[in-house]
């Protein structure tokens, strides 16, 4: 890698919040994979048998990196506004899917709560028993799975972008 000029600390400064953005948007990257095979192990292992797999929870994985101030955030998640409701009906058997007949719900505001529904099995018992009632932890698998690689991540991405690391 070429070496950088900077002609002050501001520019120091600047270039170091460059490299940082950039190796956080890489490690950001790879921890949306991580979290989609995690959806794919954990959530999809199954065959549904009485619904159709939308993989909307696997399509609305993404991720976004953004710097306030001193600090650069990495955000990994699930963007339920990409997952859609559907209220049951004749034509789905009568299975609802991302939906909530509870009163005090709407239903596009059920999506809100897939994620935690699914990871922590909090969906209850109202259909019987089955492994939607179970716990599929593949959000707290992957988010262990990621901070335990950060560092090391972050270290090789900044030595990418012309740091030395030691």
């Amino acid at each position: 890698m070429a070496s950088r000029k900077v002609e002050s600390i501001a520019g120091l400064q600047k270039e170091l919040s460059k490299m940082i953005l950039s190796a956080m948007n890489d490690i950001a990257k790879s921890g949306e994979r991580t979290l989609k095979d995690h959806i794919e192990n954990e959530v999809y292992s199954h065959r549904p048998i009485r619904y159709v797999r939308t993989k909307q929870l696997l399509n609305s994985t993404t991720h976004d990196v953004f710097q306030t101030g001193d600090f650069t955030t990495a955000r990994i998640f699930n963007d339920h506004t990409k997952i859609k409701s559907y209220a049951p009906s004749y034509a789905n058997k009568w299975m609802g899917q991302h939906h909530s007949t509870v009163k005090h719900y709407n239903p596009q505001e059920y999506n809100f709560f897939l994620v935690e529904t699914i990871n922590d099995g909090t969906s209850g018992h109202i259909f019987g028993e089955g492994f939607w009632t179970k716990p599929r932890p593949f959000f707290s698998k992957a988010k262990v799975e990621i901070e335990a690689s950060f560092k090391k991540k972050l270290q090789r991405g900044l030595q990418s972008k012309g740091l030395t690391i030691k």
